[in-house]
This record gives C-alpha cells, sequence and structure tokens, in this order.
C-alpha cells in the first residue's frame, strides 16, 4: 500500500474508473464512500505507517481499541 507512489494514485484511479457506470474518480466526490468501505484491520496490517498514525490518534483521543499489533 504504502509502496504506491502518491502522484500516480489518483492519475491511475481515474484511468481505471473512467469506463465505469459510476464515472471517473474524483477525490471529493468519492472518498468518503470509499473510506466506509475499507477494513481498517486489513489496512493497518498493510500500512505501517496508518497503523502507527491510528495507535497515536486513539491514544491522545482516549479511545479503547483492541489492535493486536498495538502494544
Amino acid at each position: 500500500m504504502e509502496i504506491i507512489d502518491k502522484d500516480s494514485l489518483e492519475p491511475s484511479l481515474k484511468a481505471a474508473t473512467r469506463s465505469t457506470k459510476k464515472g471517473e474518480y474524483q477525490k471529493i466526490k468519492h472518498v468518503s464512500k470509499l473510506l466506509e468501505l475499507l477494513d481498517v484491520d486489513k489496512v493497518r496490517e498493510a500500512s505501517p505507517h496508518c497503523d502507527r498514525l491510528f495507535t497515536t490518534l486513539t491514544t491522545k483521543m482516549g479511545v479503547s481499541t483492541n489492535n493486536p499489533n498495538e502494544e
């Protein structure tokens, strides 16, 4: 996940969705729905940076988590 170049991600998503029923990917239009569909545990497992961010945020917010990766 973290190996995808940030500058090529959005153009790749646009190209991949150009001919779909829902139309070409538009970050503002589609991102909230995409976030709802994510499996947080899979994302955290695939992305150490994301896991660290989530761990830091939940700690700062005082939120309990059952993430096995968290120490």
